[in-house]
């Protein structure tokens, strides 16, 4: 320290403080004698490869300070050596345009003087002409890498380096791989990367000796929240100087795109397929007020959406969402569906309400994109056929359907009338309406009428007996069409090498349902060698009778992909499509490292699992290890229900709900480990996985560790199961 002025206090000592970057608290130095003159003070044991922080506290005769936030404070590195290690470094694969290389971790013991870890950084060298040119990567922190848009019969200097405190280190390993000869074009452009923006993609690559101007050429494939079938639109050209641009996309949309000095080139063997972020919706579904049916406490809302509606979901379509409102628009309740009607009930008689109904993607909703409406509940109640629908219609039949009445009530029977200009008929029903509940609608009763004229428009209405109260009067035609609305709910389970699927029938059949058609489409896969192995996959699966659900088995699913499922209705043609996006997980691969679980000083030692594993390939989507207690016969004192998806996944795992999360190792975990003596009850919520609990094992009882290392692509995971064996807790 140099340079210290002595105040106009009475100023009698010095102290010197430090602290380490990542420490809130300052260490104290013993107290010196002050001197205004120059002072030199030395602060040792210091760890090597550290920053520092320091400042001067001034102390007077009565030990009181100045205030440590006037102190001017220093900031420091402490010097430390990074080793070199031969042979390190290895090349595992080349291709025509990578190379990927693998190195070990920082597994020997160096002693103190040794920089710490902080990441890896590769310099891949590329001689040209009289010069070289050089790449970087940097903060890696794995120890693989597969280096991609390299030029084809290129001779490359790989070299390893850490990140230190003090920067980048020198050279610890370094290795030369030479790429596969290749006959593309020498004007393709090299070392093209591209990062996604949210809808903008910003395109980067490596400037070329013999290219003067640059072509950014790309087509939209697909705005994915439209259709499956890929759009025919034109191949849009950009010509540039720079090798840093930023195209301004579609949100949501499927993209090709390569980068070329050939303006006539058309396509490009190295073109890439992108998809853009979605957004939030800039449209809303439309509301149809002259279908709204409303009785003394509830409403029936129906809305539609219409053909253009997709082009600007900007995403996935996920829900509607509804927002009932008082005249003053305070909200009093929220509601979500995926279909397109939802019945609300407990409204009040003889009040007006507003409406708003909006889109909800896979991004969320927007608060200023709705439709709205306003209605009036009515004043009495009548025991009626509520919601008559006549929901499929053939050449001389029509379906009918109305809502389900109360168990309690006192109606003994229906009539049906069906009239027309020339002909009208009357059908008695005095039987157990229970025994014509819908097998499709549980909720709801269903009647099929007969022997009709063909291509005729029927007037109907349903009278209840012995009230003789008439419901709606509706209209239909003896012909069939097209079903107006898709199915809706598609769920998917994958397992292995299939996915299965279930969906619910479409609400409105507009004719006699005789098949569905499922289109499977292969979007994306982690390996690049599988993107396009699968286009589609087209099944038409025969309907035998109405049902709520209906279920199938896709076969030859490749693991960590992304498809997209499409599903129509087929009655005399086809119906409109439902789309579904389904990522699949990788499958389980082997324990990078086992962890180290310890009951005091004991060590708990691991079994081995009957679990097909596959070999150590793609060992970045390895992306966490979870440390699970299992307790042996506690299912008799835990629910059984398993709302949330993490803990389904366990429950179907270790065919128990008897378990905690206690730990989570993040991949950079090296060794993961923990002890199971615990004294305290302790708790944190993650993302996906919710509670993790620490809390003391109970004496007598009999416990399990299972490890559960975590394989994840997207939103998909696989898990590779480690088990102890139950042991008694003493």
């Amino acid at each position: 320290m140099s340079h210290i002025e002595k105040s106009l206090d009475d100023t009698q000592f010095y102290m010197v403080q430090y602290k380490e970057e990542a420490e809130t608290t300052w260490k104290n130095r013993s107290y010196k004698t002050f001197s205004p003159i120059y002072t030199e003070y030395l602060v040792d044991n210091l760890k090597a490869g550290r920053k520092y922080f320091m400042r001067v506290i001034l102390v007077d005769e009565s030990l009181k300070t100045n205030d440590p936030e006037f102190s001017t404070m220093s900031e420091v590195s402490t010097n430390c050596r990074v080793s070199k290690i031969e042979t390190n470094l290895n090349v595992t694969k080349v291709t025509k345009t990578s190379i990927a290389i693998i190195w070990n971790k920082e597994s020997v013991k160096f002693d103190d003087k040794e920089c710490p870890f902080g990441s890896y950084i590769l310099d891949i060298e590329k001689p040209r002409d009289d010069f070289v040119e050089n790449r970087k990567i940097v903060n890696i922190q794995r120890n693989s890498l597969v280096i991609r848009s390299l030029l084809p019969g290129t001779t490359y200097t790989i070299s390893l380096k850490k990140s230190t405190v003090h920067g980048e280190s020198s050279t610890v390993s370094h290795v030369q791989a030479t790429t596969d000869q290749s006959k593309d074009s020498v004007m393709d452009v090299a070392g093209l990367k591209t990062k996604t923006i949210g809808s903008e993609i910003n395109l980067k690559w490596f400037k070329s000796a013999i290219i003067r101007t640059y072509y950014i050429k790309y087509r939209l494939l697909k705005l994915l929240a439209c259709s499956h079938e890929e759009l025919q639109s034109p191949l849009q050209v950009v010509p540039t100087k720079s090798t840093n641009y930023t195209l301004k996309l579609s949100p949501n949309a499927l993209y090709e795109i390569f980068v070329t000095g050939d303006e006539t080139l058309l396509t490009s063997a190295n073109k890439r397929i992108i998809v853009t972020e979605g957004t939030l919706p800039d449209i809303a579904p439309t509301l149809l007020k002259q279908e709204f049916r409303l009785t003394n406490e509830s409403a029936a809302i129906y809305w539609k959406d219409l053909p253009a509606n997709c082009q600007k979901m900007n995403g996935f379509f996920k829900k509607y969402l509804l927002e009932l409102m008082d005249i003053h628009n305070t909200i009093i309740n929220t509601y979500e569906t995926v279909d397109r009607k939802m019945e609300i009930t407990g409204l009040d008689p003889k009040t007006e309400y507003n409406l708003r109904v909006k889109y909800v993607n896979h991004i969320g909703s927007s608060r200023q994109t709705y439709d709205a409406a306003s209605f009036h509940t009515r004043a009495t109640s009548f025991l009626i056929a509520q919601d008559l629908t006549a929901y499929k219609t053939g050449r001389d039949l029509i379906g009918l359907r109305w809502k389900s009445f109360d168990t309690k009530s006192t109606i003994s029977g229906i009539n049906i009338y069906l009239q027309d200009p020339i002909w009208n008929k009357t059908i008695t029903v005095t039987e157990d309406l229970r025994a014509f509940q819908c097998k499709a609608w549980p909720d709801f009763v269903c009647f099929d009428v007969n022997e009709l004229m063909s291509n005729r428009n029927y007037t109907i209405r349903v009278e209840t007996l012995p009230e003789e109260t008439q419901s709606n009067t509706i209209h239909a035609v003896t012909r069939e069409t097209a079903t107006s609305l898709p199915v809706s709910d598609i769920k998917a389970e994958y397992n292995n090498t299939s996915i299965t699927v279930s969906w619910r029938i479409p609400h409105l059949l507009n004719g006699i349902l005789r098949n569905f058609v499922l289109e499977l489409e292969h979007l994306a896969s982690f390996d690049d060698d599988m993107m396009f192995c699968q286009s589609l996959m087209n099944i038409n699966y025969t309907v035998s009778s109405e049902q709520e659900r209906y279920l199938y088995v896709l076969q030859n699913i490749m693991p960590a992909s992304c498809y997209q499922i499409s599903i129509r209705p087929f009655t005399k043609r086809l119906g409109p499509a439902t789309n579904q996006i389904i990522d699949t997980p990788p499958l389980p691969m082997p324990f990078q490292t086992k962890p180290q679980i310890k009951l005091d000083n004991e060590a708990i030692q691991w079994k081995e699992e009957n679990q097909t594993i596959n070999p150590a390939e793609n060992t970045e989507l390895i992306t966490e290890t979870l440390i699970i207690v299992q307790e042996f016969n506690g299912d008799a004192n835990v629910t059984q229900t398993v709302p949330d998806t993490f803990r389904s996944e366990m429950y179907r795992t270790l065919a128990s709900n008897a378990w905690w999360l206690t730990h989570v190792c993040t991949v950079d975990d090296d060794p993961c480990s923990l002890n199971l003596r615990v004294h305290d009850y302790q708790n944190y919520t993650l993302p996906y996985y919710g509670q993790v609990v620490k809390k003391p094992l109970q004496v007598n009882h009999q416990y399990r560790i299972v490890a559960a290392q975590v394989n994840r692509y997207l939103s998909a995971r696989s898990y590779t199961i480690l088990a102890t064996e139950y042991f008694t807790m003493k």
